[in-house]
């Protein structure tokens, strides 16, 4: 192994990444896969990684959704591929091993091709797996559940072993006779019979010589017994081992076959085989996804990193309760993090180091939606203790040494990118390397090695993409203040309860909390005093700093999260208020429509006696003015009633732009109270409009445009017109008319006139009570009787305020268009 292979290994190891393929191939359903698993491949293609992790989220959302892909047994088939590429033939478990793989295979497929507008990029992976049900099918109908061939795989195999079934049983039945034969009885060792060398034969005294004539076939161990075929079953047996000889030629002539018929789609088996196992490392990252409840990240094109509430994956996956932490680094910069012992610093690098390997192996990553991560060109990590006891080094020597091979590496790939990019050469950019450094150089002289521990971060931070280091030098957390460069972040610790608190804060420096925390532990006050008086003045004016802004930053958290409790808090009385005010504006709307309704019934009763009362007219039984009188009565009732009808609110609106009055645009006629249609661009500030059924000139200063969905509402709901003393229809006589329906219809043609007019006046009070503002009464041409008689008639009624012919196409003058009060 080269040296540049040994640090990526060391890198790796001491992340943890083994550990986590090992999770990824947990997750595997075959065991090449995970064997691939194990040996994750790690690419720097943008493309590939784009497409490897759009599969991996359709993948997830199967499983989110309870529709887990069906992967079943696939075996490792290259070894049988292989000798049938030699012109071997196969063994039955090996066949049957290929029938599994392949029907597996083909119902992933089908499974797959079906989720094509929900997984529509697997569905296109699962089409490059061929049905290869012609190949499983003839397999599976050969064999048994036992994993034996049936005897009908084939014809000959049928007769073949009847015939040797039938050998057996005669000579069962003979050796059963023998036994009994009392020449022979009495020289037996025991009444039973067996096989030798797939021969029959009787377990016979040693000591009883040549009394039992036949063949010898061997002794037992101890030499008392020896067994001999009788020479009465010599024959039959030559019969039976011929026999079973026949049917191992046979059987071995099928798989033969079989291995032919295998042998002929090596190169399909080949190409189903790649796609499932690729399929299958998909379902296993997904499966990984779902446990570690991942997401997919934005791949930075800049360069930054910004993880949010990122989680260390071991420890998830480990059931530990792990706190969300943001990182957040700009490309070439480095964030120095500083605080307590076991705060969580090094998990923070971790964290950020597995994502990065994670994500360069298509996994998606343990972080909240919107975060993003540059694709690493190569990620160094040098963590924990780095004494060699092989090499004879101390700590502080191996850690030095693993920092100069960093930073020798990353000299080299500065010159490759130099070579790959001659354009720029003179120009040092920070290539895309991540560098995590747990405890820059400790172990030696502290003033000395903070010295080096700077000039080593000054000259990687030229290098790197991002650097993350831990550290408790008091000088490198004042580094950022006059160096851009660096970041500074910390990691809080609670002295209440004497515990970190695990998260991490980007933007100011932490302290080590040595001396509170040993306060709280019960170190004596004398000696606590005693080691602030041995620290210098600058190095306490340096730690108060600190921990008064910590102690801010603390203050400022609770303080945003109380903020954020209680705007939560007024949000959800405001949704409530709202709730509240639409329930008493929907009762109040029923409530009215209700009032309404009863008011209508009571004009159509008063209708009702109207009538009666114009019959006893055309009887003589009633004077014609004390009609009128009722008639003008029942008529004021009506439009008192109209006038009280529930209205909708008018919609929304904004004011009127020019090209808001396009042919074709909507506008709100706030006279009319409802929406229009513009017909033709505005002349002399006046535009005409469509306003239900009618068209009409109004002035540009009564139109707005509506801005929400009620005025289309209205105007589909045919403009309602209103009646009674409505302010917004004082103005010209213009009355807005609904088209003509099938509901608003009266086909009258073909009646008398009598029984014509009589339903006249039901549709009227039908549709006066529905609120309808014009009916139109279809009465044909003829000879124009009907016509004249329903018009002379109308025309007295009092619910009618005009009438008109309709318009050609609601049918001209075979229909009147009759228009309510």
């Amino acid at each position: 192994m080269d040296h540049q292979a040994e640090i990526e290994r060391r890198t790796r190891s001491e992340l943890g990444w083994s550990e986590l393929k090992e999770q990824l191939a947990r997750r595997s359903h075959s065991q090449r896969a995970q064997a691939e698993a194990r040996e994750l491949a790690l690419t720097e293609n943008v493309a590939t990684l784009e497409a490897l992790l759009d599969r991996v989220v359709e993948a997830r959302d199967l499983h989110a959704r309870r529709e887990p892909p069906p992967f079943g047994e696939v075996h490792d088939l290259r070894a049988a591929l292989k000798r049938l590429e030699k012109e071997g033939v196969l063994a039955a478990p090996t066949l049957l091993s290929i029938a599994e793989t392949l029907r597996s295979l083909d119902r992933l497929a089908r499974f797959l091709r079906a989720q094509g507008e929900r997984a529509p990029r697997l569905a296109k992976d699962a089409a490059g797996i061929i049905d290869l049900e012609s190949i499983w099918g003839a397999i599976d109908d050969c064999f048994g559940p036992d994993g034996e061939l049936y005897d009908n795989a084939s014809s000959e195999l049928y007769d073949l072993r009847r015939r040797t079934a039938d050998l057996h049983r005669q000579l069962t039945k003979e050796m059963k006779r023998l036994m009994d034969v009392p020449t022979i009885a009495k020289h037996l060792q025991d009444r039973f019979f067996t096989e030798r060398e797939n021969r029959f034969v009787l377990p016979v005294r040693a000591d009883a010589g040549g009394a039992v004539e036949g063949i010898v076939h061997g002794s037992s161990s101890s030499g008392a017994t020896v067994f001999v075929e009788p020479r009465q079953v010599i024959g039959l047996n030559n019969q039976l081992k011929v026999a079973q000889m026949a049917v191992y030629r046979e059987e071995a002539r099928i798989l033969s076959e079989l291995s032919q018929l295998v042998a002929e789609e090596t190169e399909t088996i080949a190409t189903n085989l790649e796609v499932g196992l690729d399929l299958d490392l998909i379902d296993a990252r997904a499966r990984l996804a779902v446990d570690l409840d991942a997401t997919r990240p934005r791949l930075s094109e800049r360069g930054d990193l910004r993880l949010r509430g990122a989680r260390h994956p071991l420890l998830a996956l480990a059931g530990v309760e792990v706190v969300a932490n943001d990182i957040h680094l700009e490309r070439g910069k480095g964030l120095l993090i500083s605080g307590p012992n076991a705060g969580g610093k090094t998990v923070c690098l971790k964290t950020a180091g597995l994502c990065a390997l994670m994500v360069r192996g298509g996994l998606l990553l343990p972080v909240d939606p919107d975060s993003e991560i540059p694709i690493y060109r190569r990620v160094l990590a040098e963590i924990g203790d780095a004494q060699s006891l092989e090499q004879n080094l101390s700590t502080f020597t191996a850690h030095l040494k693993q920092l100069l091979d960093f930073l020798s590496l990353l000299e080299r790939d500065e010159v490759t990118t130099t070579i790959e990019q001659p354009s720029s050469p003179r120009r040092r950019a920070p290539q895309r390397s991540l560098v995590l450094i747990d405890e820059i150089v400790t172990g030696t002289d502290p003033r000395q090695g903070e010295g080096l521990a700077r000039a080593l971060l000054e000259e990687l931070v030229n290098r790197t993409g991002q650097l993350l280091v831990t550290t408790h030098y008091e000088g490198l957390k004042a580094l950022p203040t006059h160096d851009h460069r660096f970041v500074n972040a910390n990691v809080g610790f609670d002295l209440e309860q004497m515990q970190p608190t695990f998260t991490l804060h980007i933007g100011t420096p932490g302290t080590s909390f040595a001396l509170p925390v040993a306060r709280k532990l019960g170190l004596a006050e004398r000696v606590a005093q005693r080691a602030e008086s041995l620290l210098e003045h600058a190095e306490n004016e340096l730690s108060a700093l600190l921990k008064d802004l910590a102690d801010q930053r603390s203050k400022l958290l609770a303080e945003q999260d109380e903020a954020r409790k209680a705007r939560a808090q007024a949000d959800e009385l405001e949704r409530r208020h709202r709730r509240k005010l639409a329930e008493l504006k929907e009762q109040g709307q029923r409530a009215l429509g209700r009032g309404h309704g009863e008011a209508l019934a009571e004009l159509k009763s008063a209708r009702v006696d109207l009538s009666r009362a114009r019959k006893a007219l055309r009887e003589g039984k009633l004077d014609e003015e004390k009609l009128r009188q009722l008639d003008r009565q029942v008529s004021g009732a009506a439009r008192a009633i109209g006038s009280h009808e529930p209205r909708p609110e008018p919609p929304e609106t904004k004011p009127l732009a020019i090209e808001d009055l396009s042919p074709g645009s909507e506008v709100y006629v706030t006279r009319l109270g409802g929406s229009a249609e513009v017909l033709s661009a505005p002349r002399k500030g006046r535009v005409e409009v469509r306003f239900g059924g009618m068209r009409t000139l109004v002035s540009v200063d009564e139109l707005k445009v509506p801005t929400d969905t009620r005025a289309r509402a209205l105007k589909r709901a045919g403009t309602t017109k209103r009646r009674g003393g409505d302010p917004r229809l004082d103005g010209p006589k213009v009355v807005p008319t609904q088209g003509r329906t099938v509901d608003n219809t009266l086909d009258l043609r073909g009646k008398r006139v009598d029984e014509a007019l009589r339903e006249l006046d039901a549709f009227l009070d039908q549709a006066l009570l529905e609120g309808r503002d014009n009916v139109y009464a279809l009465h044909g041409r003829g000879t124009g009787a009907l016509r004249s008689a329903i018009r002379e008639h109308v025309q007295r009624s009092p619910v009618i305020a005009d009438t008109r012919e309709a318009d050609p196409e609601e049918g001209g003058d075979a229909v009147t268009l009759l228009e309510l009060r």
